[in-house]
C-alpha cells in the first residue's frame, strides 16, 4: 500500500503557499489586535447579559 502524502512531503510550491498563509490566517485578531481596556470590556460584557435577560417579566394577573 502507497504512503498517503502529507503537506511536509509535498514539493508543490502552490500547496507550500496556501499553507503558510492559512497558518497567518488563523492567527489574525489576536494579542495586542484585540486588546481592550477594561472598561470597555465591561460595557461590552453588560452590554451582552442586558440581551440574554431581556425585559423584566410582568406578574401573571390576579386570580379572582
Amino acid at each position: 500500500m502507497a504512503k498517503k502524502q502529507t503537506s511536509k512531503d509535498s514539493t508543490d510550491p502552490v500547496k507550500a503557499y496556501l499553507s503558510q498563509i492559512g497558518k497567518k490566517g488563523g492567527q489574525a485578531g489576536t494579542g495586542k489586535a484585540k486588546a481592550r481596556d477594561s472598561e470597555t470590556m465591561r460595557a461590552a460584557v453588560n452590554k451582552r447579559w442586558a440581551k440574554v435577560k431581556g425585559k423584566p417579566q410582568e406578574p401573571p394577573p390576579a386570580a379572582e
